[in-house]
């Protein structure tokens, strides 16, 4: 087939279109390097002096571990393990034992206060309450 020039212009055009874009993508990745070169001479500064820097301890002492049960102590336990969750019933929680005394104390002060209302004195725990 005859070339008449039309073709030509036409791969030219397709050519010179991908070139401008390839040209103006390397271009943003070349300007957003040197923007970028500032901050990564820091940041190689940053990691330079912690690489050099000698470890230093902890200003707090690690606690100390968890102590382990001895074999006797586990079989007393109605608690056992198995694949490695513990099955059985929970310990009574001392929670709700403290907060059934508080309960019961707030209960027996606020029969206090009605009481010392009327003008009367009252001894609770070795403290008078007038």
């Amino acid at each position: 087939m005859p070339r008449d020039g039309r073709d030509d212009q036409r791969r030219r055009v397709l050519c010179e279109r991908t070139h401008r874009e390839a040209f103006k993508r390397n271009q943003r990745v070349r300007d957003s390097v040197a923007r970028a070169e500032k901050g990564q001479s820091a940041l190689d500064k940053l990691n330079e002096a912690i690489k050099s820097a000698k470890p230093s301890t902890p200003a707090v002492a690690m606690p100390a571990g968890m102590p382990t049960l001895n074999s006797k102590a586990a079989d007393q336990s109605s608690n056992k393990v198995v694949v490695g969750v513990v099955t059985g019933d929970l310990p009574k929680s001392e929670a709700k034992e403290q907060d059934r005394v508080r309960g019961a104390l707030i209960k027996s002060l606020e029969s206090v206060v009605r009481e010392s209302q009327s003008g009367a004195n009252f001894v609770l725990n070795g403290l008078e309450i007038t």
